[in-house]
């Protein structure tokens, strides 16, 4: 709500705390929850502030909800998850933008992905990682005055001294005195049990299924067929060497003197800009009557995308522009508006100008 965030300012204001908003939660977009993640704990006393405010005004049907979220907030339980999260999130978001670009290769995408398990396995068996991020998570609480503990129904009863005990010196030590030694252990390793060994091993195995070894290979596999190495593309010639008819004798002739006559116009004196350009090489070098084999594997690599994050937009894009002022749209200028808007890069560098030359031009008065 406008009020809401204009209060959030405010006090971002009065604290000196840089000024930032929440983004909306989306089911698809996770970077919108590491932003979220990082807003909560750069501005957390912000949050409290407006909390407390909000429940001393009394003003307002929000105060039950004011209450319910200032008691969950200032909860041990809770600053531990948050900070959990956000450290899974840093790297997940890494992942995230590298699948969302436009410019990216499958191989560049796979050694990414393989990159981030092998980082959230090395996060769960290194107990330094997990020390480092306990520390910052209790100077967090220490500065926020937040007591962090063992959930209530599964801790044990607390021991106390024997009365009889109490006006006496003992040489040894009781069973008390044991446990309030080892409380700062146990905590610290019933959160390491309990929260962060679960959300790692979470994501780990949901990115081991998500992104099975198959199509990390083939991911791979295509990489090097487009640097013409038949040894290392073979994974992905034997996926669709049946599905195309390929030749494989014929291939690897191909792909050689394909690679040798790349090579050879590389070596030219004073290349262009379009020779830089491995795409534009094979369309220079490779057509499908010299190279019948290559050429149609190598349609089919360029098709293979690396997302499905532009489809998505565009999908976002017709939302956009079909709005209840546009209601009475036709098909035909719909349709224009739309790929205006998805081939952005390029209609932003029309110029205007050219445009109304164009129609300046045009004879467009109607005969009646």
């Amino acid at each position: 709500m406008p009020s809401k965030n204009k209060k959030l300012h405010d006090m971002q204001k009065l604290l000196n705390i840089k000024i930032c908003t929440f983004s909306q939660i989306s089911d698809t977009r996770w970077v919108c929850r590491h932003k979220n993640c990082k807003a909560v704990i750069d501005n957390f006393k912000s949050i409290i502030n407006i909390l407390n405010k909000e429940v001393e005004d009394n003003n307002d049907r929000d105060v039950s909800r004011a209450i319910g979220i200032l008691s969950c907030v200032q909860k041990g339980s809770f600053i531990i998850h948050l900070h959990f999260i956000s450290y899974v999130l840093n790297i997940i978001n890494i992942l995230s933008k590298q699948l969302q670009n436009d410019s990216g290769t499958l191989g560049q995408a796979a050694s990414l992905i393989n990159a981030v398990i092998k980082t959230f396995e090395d996060s769960r068996n290194q107990s330094k990682i997990y020390m480092t991020i306990w520390e910052t998570i209790v100077t967090f609480a220490q500065q926020h005055n937040i007591e962090l503990e063992v959930p209530n129904k599964i801790s044990k009863r607390k021991r106390t001294e024997p009365e009889f005990l109490k006006n006496f010196v003992v040489t040894t030590t009781t069973a008390a005195e044991h446990e309030d030694s080892n409380n700062e252990t146990n905590l610290i390793d019933y959160w390491k049990v309990h929260a962060y060994y679960p959300i790692i091993d979470e994501v780990v195995n949901n990115l081991k299924t998500r992104f099975s070894a198959e199509s990390l290979n083939l991911a791979i596999s295509i990489d090097h067929f487009f640097n013409l190495d038949y040894e290392k593309s073979s994974f992905f010639i034997q996926q669709y060497k049946d599905l195309l008819k390929v030749d494989l004798n014929s291939l690897q002739a191909e792909m050689m003197v394909a690679k040798n006559c790349i090579q050879n116009y590389n070596n030219k004196p004073e290349p262009g800009p379009e020779q830089k350009n491995q795409i534009n090489l094979f369309k220079k070098n490779i057509t499908i009557s010299t190279f019948p084999n290559v050429y149609k594997l190598l349609n089919l690599a360029l098709t293979l995308p690396i997302s499905s994050a532009s489809c998505e937009r565009s999908f976002s894009t017709m939302r956009r522009i079909n709005t209840y002022i546009r209601s009475t749209m036709t098909q035909d200028r719909f349709s224009s508006l739309a790929i205006l808007n998805i081939e952005r890069d390029i209609s932003n560098n029309i110029d205007s100008n050219d445009i109304l030359n164009i129609y300046s031009k045009t004879n467009r008065r109607l005969e009646l």
